[in-house]
């Protein structure tokens, strides 16, 4: 395995079998910031963010944000704890736990949820796009559409 320098430690692209060296799990303050504003700034969130909030008014949707988010994402930050601690891909600590051919089925998931998320996401942000360029162009819009 090639021995990375400075910056390049961070950069570096790593396989999901290969351990990443302890220099290149360094996450600062900065990196979380960045990570979860870019997180929060997807339509996505605002739109699903808007539901709960419509279904549940605001103290449940708090509720369900501070709990139940809580609760749902404690077994993904101990897998997190876990990969971050050894150096290792999430994916490549589903193998020994489920062998060989059992690691399979949470690799399909991974690959459902990570397509899904991001057709999901293209959806939401052109229907928001069409808005826009209605506003900007006056195209019509995603629920407005000319006849024919």
């Amino acid at each position: 395995m090639k021995v990375f320098r400075g910056l390049d430690v961070i950069a570096a692209e790593y396989k999901a079998t290969d351990q990443v060296p302890t220099e290149a799990r360094k996450f600062t303050g900065w990196d979380q910031f960045t990570l979860w504003f870019a997180a929060a700034s997807l339509p996505a969130a605002w739109l699903y963010g808007g539901y709960m909030t419509g279904a549940y008014g605001l103290p449940g949707a708090f509720a369900l944000i501070f709990l139940a988010s809580t609760i749902t994402f404690i077994p993904w930050a101990l897998i997190g704890y876990i990969a971050a601690d050894k150096g290792a891909s999430s994916v490549s600590l589903l193998r020994p736990a489920f062998g060989l051919r059992g690691s399979k089925l949470p690799s399909v998931f991974y690959l459902f949820f990570g397509y899904g998320w991001a057709a999901v996401n293209v959806f939401i942000a052109a229907i928001s796009m069409s808005f826009v360029f209605n506003l900007t162009l006056g195209w019509p819009d995603a629920f407005h559409t000319p006849a024919g």
